[in-house]
């Protein structure tokens, strides 16, 4: 297994293990075939697993793979789906999710916690799926005045090793010129890159949605060798 840097993280593996197919969300399986692909990919050298409340039965996989103890140098991530949260809401939301993936998965930290909505701009109308915006989709002034300093303030308090993002909506060109604060893109975008303008201190990653110069074809953190350690 080929291995390079994410971020903050060292020796991450190039591929990485996707909780999807754990929590049966592309397919029937069962949680002993569950089980045995995590202890199958962790004995093949992936030492990054990629969770989250939405795929299924996920976390409680890692839960039943792991029993509550991570292997040396193994990342686990998870994510909260927030959407549009009511004004003062959103640190609350993200904790109390990140609360419920750590006891699903008996684990008391995350090494990567995402965003798992798109981020927009505060006018944007979708043209399929609007009246579901507050359900998929993250403003962008509620994205920068809440979601960036509620992780950061986690990242503080030890409860995640970083942060990052999953997506953008439609206009997400309008963003590269914003130098958007984050360091780490999952889904749509997971390359990385060190520095972070407005949050410089945080372990937030960043991807080429936002500054143009990393790759982000890989639809999982280190799919298909797009990582690199680019410059700030």
């Amino acid at each position: 297994m080929r291995n390079t840097r994410l971020g903050p993280f060292a020796d991450v593996s190039r591929l990485t293990l996707g909780g999807g197919g754990l929590g049966q969300i592309w397919g029937e399986s069962s949680e002993a075939e569950a089980v045995a692909t995590v202890h199958a990919a962790l004995a093949a050298g992936i030492n990054m697993i990629d969770t989250a409340p939405s795929y299924g039965a996920c976390e409680a996989v890692i839960a039943s793979a792991l029993r509550g103890v991570v292997p040396a140098g193994v990342r686990i991530t998870t994510k909260c789906q927030l959407g549009t949260a009511s004004v003062g809401s959103v640190a609350t939301k993200l904790e109390e999710s990140l609360d419920a993936s750590l006891e699903a998965m008996r684990l008391d930290r995350v090494d990567l916690y995402f965003l798992h909505s798109n981020i927009c701009e505060d006018d944007t109308v979708y043209a399929h799926g609007n009246e579901y915006r507050a359900a998929f989709a993250t403003p962008w002034s509620q994205y920068v005045e809440e979601v960036v300093p509620a992780f950061e303030d986690l990242e503080r308090r030890g409860r995640i090793g970083a942060w990052g993002i999953t997506g953008v909506g439609a206009r997400s060109r309008s963003f590269r010129r914003r130098r958007v604060p984050a360091r780490l893109g999952s889904e749509s975008a997971h390359p990385v890159r060190r520095g972070c303008p407005s949050a410089r201190k945080s372990s937030c990653l960043g991807s080429s949605a936002y500054d143009g110069r990393l790759s982000d074809r890989a639809s999982t953190p280190t799919r298909r060798a797009t990582l690199s350690d680019a410059p700030s």
